[in-house]
């Protein structure tokens, strides 16, 4: 109900706002945008309470701490519109392999843990974003709108493998070494969101600055999601419908309550800068 609420009310802000103007700007009239490059995406965050208990003899019971990494992966997107409605799509995924560590007074397959326990974590997770803006103002110098839109996660697989196991004290293993726990496994997650996005024109300098800022704080199935969302970005115009972009992405997700059947409360980070070359129509 909140959110036909909030779209219900974008729409009709959007439909009184007149200052919508067809010009050059890449916002202005029809328009289509793509670009596609390379983000330098850090990932991290810290995964606590966790508890999995549903199967006998695997349960996994503690508090995960996964250090920060860094991967190359592919940034892509598009936009298309006529002013003074636009919409927004952007992807990236990344596969990540990081040190991480449970903590002492957990479990790991039904084996209580004394100390704490080193474990490398595999996320693979893909964000997908799908948005429509509609402009509250729109020159061939700037732009202002709101946005309403939806965003899907996916996560492919979330693991954590022993490093060194659990000896035994006589020699043995209680837990061997390389040992995986699957912590999520094909979960999707769409999100409802809402944002601003703003734009600016640098007259003879061939650059145009903007940004946009989306999230929320829902319920979704049976877990509370907080999920934050910052795109900046420098474009410079090489030639009439070619542009490089050089930006910068912030992804903050807060997951509490039960995911694909794992009952945690997760704080995951995802941000880097990308450059990328984008083609304007």
């Amino acid at each position: 109900m909140q959110s036909t609420k909030l779209l219900t009310s974008i729409l009709a802000l959007g439909l009184v706002s007149s200052c919508a103007l067809p010009g050059d700007a890449a916002w202005s009239g029809a328009h289509v945008n793509a670009f596609g490059g390379m983000m330098e995406l850090r990932n991290g965050g810290d995964v606590t309470d966790i508890n999995i208990d549903s199967v006998p003899g695997q349960e996994l019971v503690g508090d995960l701490t996964m250090t920060e990494a860094t991967n190359s992966v592919f940034y892509g997107g598009a936009r298309i519109g006529f002013a003074p409605v636009e919409f927004v799509y952007s992807t990236f995924a990344v596969d990540s392999t990081q040190d991480s560590n449970m903590s002492a007074g957990g479990t790991f397959f039904g084996q209580p843990l004394g100390a704490d326990f080193s474990t490398t974590t595999d996320l693979d997770i893909s964000l997908n974003k799908l948005m429509m803006g509609m402009d509250l103002f729109n020159s061939g110098v700037f732009r202002v709108g709101l946005m309403v839109g939806v965003d899907e996660l996916n996560f492919s697989n979330f693991s954590l493998t022993t490093e060194d196991g659990l000896s035994d004290g006589m020699g043995g293993f209680l837990i061997a070494p390389g040992t995986s726990q699957t912590i999520v496994s094909d979960e999707k997650l769409l999100v409802p969101m809402g944002g601003l996005r703003a734009d600016v024109y640098l007259p003879l300098t061939g650059l145009r600055l903007g940004g946009e800022y989306s999230g929320i704080s829902i319920d979704v199935d049976d877990a509370a999601i907080e999920y934050w969302d910052l795109d900046v970005n420098l474009n410079y115009a090489l030639m009439k419908n070619v542009e490089i972009l050089a930006g910068f992405r912030d992804v903050t997700l807060d997951i509490s309550g039960n995911l694909d059947g794992a009952q945690m409360t997760a704080a995951l980070g995802f941000d880097g800068p990308y450059l990328a070359v984008g083609i304007l129509f």
